[in-house]
Parts: C-alpha cells; sequence; structure tokens
C-alpha cells in the first residue's frame, strides 16, 4: 500500500500455483492468502477464480485504489483488451472482473 495524492494505492498480486507463497512472507502491511476451490475447473478457468477471489478480498479488506499484478500472461491481455475474447464463459469472468 502507499499514498498517491492522498489516495491510499492497494497493490494486487495474484499468483494462481504456489510458487510465490513458498518463497514470500508477508510484511505487517500485506496479506497473504492460498485458495482451495472445491470444483472442477479449466486451467483457465482456475486462473479466472484466482483473479476474482483476490479481488473480493482486496475489495472486502477496504481496497478501493487498486492496482492488479498477475502471472497468467493469457489472463492479464484478455483483462486488459490485448486479445480478442470469442468464448463465452471467458466474456461472462470479464464482465465480473
Amino acid at each position: 500500500m502507499e499514498l498517491n495524492n492522498g489516495t491510499l494505492r492497494w497493490f494486487l498480486y495474484t499468483c494462481w500455483q504456489w510458487s510465490w507463497g513458498n518463497t514470500h512472507q508477508p510484511t505487517r502491511d500485506e496479506l497473504q492468502y492460498a485458495l482451495r476451490f472445491d470444483f472442477k475447473a479449466s486451467n483457465n478457468e482456475t486462473e479466472y477464480e484466482a483473479l476474482i477471489a483476490s479481488i473480493i478480498i482486496a475489495l472486502d479488506a477496504g481496497a478501493r485504489n487498486l492496482i492488479s499484478y498477475y502471472d497468467s500472461q493469457s489472463v492479464t491481455k484478455q483483462v486488459n483488451g490485448e486479445h480478442e475474447i470469442k468464448e463465452e464463459w471467458v466474456k461472462e469472468y470479464l464482465m465480473e472482473i
């Protein structure tokens, strides 16, 4: 978190695999969560579910000015509008984000 022109800016780092969690210890200004989804989903669906869950956690913690970093290049490019989206299920995830 940091102040930017009097506004608290939150940074969200989402990793849909366990790689970051094993090497990084949160500081007093950080929250760290591990999520387990109890339903069948493709890798792509899991990536979207992880991002949405992370955003919900940040909002519940009080975030209003959120900058998100994500380790999924595919999801990042789709969210940023850099990839054409053909699948309806992806469009539904993007609407939720």
